[in-house]
């Protein structure tokens, strides 16, 4: 599925040691992934709040 393209826009990671999030994403789903951080949303995402980004 040489066409399947992913964005993933976190909003926390998991302890455990220094790891991308999107090479944890890349490895489980086998696809190319981009990933929108930014403490600039961070509120909105805490509280389950609409919110958006321009890609």
């Amino acid at each position: 599925m040489p066409h399947i393209k992913g964005l993933s826009a976190p909003s926390a990671q998991k302890s455990g040691g220094v790891k991308l999030v999107s090479d944890d994403i890349r490895e489980i789903l086998n696809i190319e992934v981009n990933v929108l951080m930014g403490a600039n949303l961070a509120h909105e995402v805490a509280n389950d709040d609409f919110c958006e980004a321009t890609i």
